[in-house]
C-alpha cells in the first residue's frame, strides 16, 4: 500500500504522521548515553503544558533526534492519559 495514502487519510491531529516520526526516531537515533538530553521536568512540561516553553528555542529540536527523550515522552504521555 502507498505510504502517502496513509497520510492523506490521517486525522486532524496528524496522529499517523507523528507515530511514524516517533518510530523513525526510535529506530535511527539511539542515544544511550543521553548526550544533550532535556531534563525530566522539561520533558514533563513539554507533555503537560508546552505553551510554557519557548518552542522556538532550537534546543527542543533535540527530541527529534533522540530515542531516549522520545521514549521518556511516550511514557509521560501514557502516564498523563492514565490519570485522565
Amino acid at each position: 500500500m502507498n505510504k502517502i495514502h496513509h497520510f492523506e487519510s490521517d486525522d486532524k491531529n496528524d496522529t499517523h504522521l507523528f507515530a511514524e516520526m516517533q518510530r523513525y526516531v526510535l529506530e535511527h537515533y539511539p542515544n544511550p548515553q543521553r548526550i544533550g538530553c532535556l531534563d525530566h521536568d522539561t520533558l514533563k512540561t513539554f507533555v503537560e503544558a508546552p505553551a510554557k516553553l519557548d518552542l522556538s528555542n532550537p534546543r527542543y529540536l533535540h527530541i527529534l533526534q533522540c530515542a531516549e527523550c522520545t521514549r521518556e515522552l511516550i511514557a509521560l504521555r501514557r502516564a498523563r492519559e492514565a490519570e485522565l
